[in-house]
């Protein structure tokens, strides 16, 4: 912990990976206390720091990589994505479609019908979407 007895960033996100990856199958995210209050945590820590602290940390280039495949905003994955370790996870908050995000090349989209659970273990199981996929005329 820092001097003033606040958790830093990397600490918060480390309780918040060993969190993640307790957490039964059936609990959804969203009603999740303790997950939700380590988010809030991270949200006011982010808050305190200036934008450019905050683009080098969450990695603005998965960000923009999300928003691009996702055919979202920036502003958009930036209010629902969450760093899980070094991979973003997004989940567009008109579709419930998700993707998982560690470079442009090693990305998985669910539809929201997938568990975010679900779609987190498929990712580290190896799973990955073509990028294909994401630019296809449909």
């Amino acid at each position: 912990m820092s001097e003033n007895n606040e958790k830093t960033l990397e600490e918060l996100l480390e309780d918040l990976t060993k969190n993640m990856n307790s957490i039964n199958k059936n609990i959804d995210l969203d009603k999740d206390e303790e997950l939700n209050g380590l988010f809030k945590k991270l949200d006011l820590f982010m808050e305190q720091k200036d934008d450019s602290s905050f683009e080098e940390y969450v990695g603005n280039t998965k960000m923009y990589i999300a928003a691009n495949y996702m055919n979202s905003t920036i502003k958009e994955v930036s209010e629902n994505s969450r760093m899980i370790g070094d991979i973003l996870y997004y989940k567009n908050s008109k579709t419930g479609n998700a993707i998982i995000v560690e470079d442009e090349d090693n990305v998985l989209f669910a539809d929201a019908a997938t568990p975010w659970i679900d779609h987190l273990e498929a990712y580290e199981k190896g799973e990955r979407t073509p990028i294909e996929f994401f630019f296809e005329s449909k």
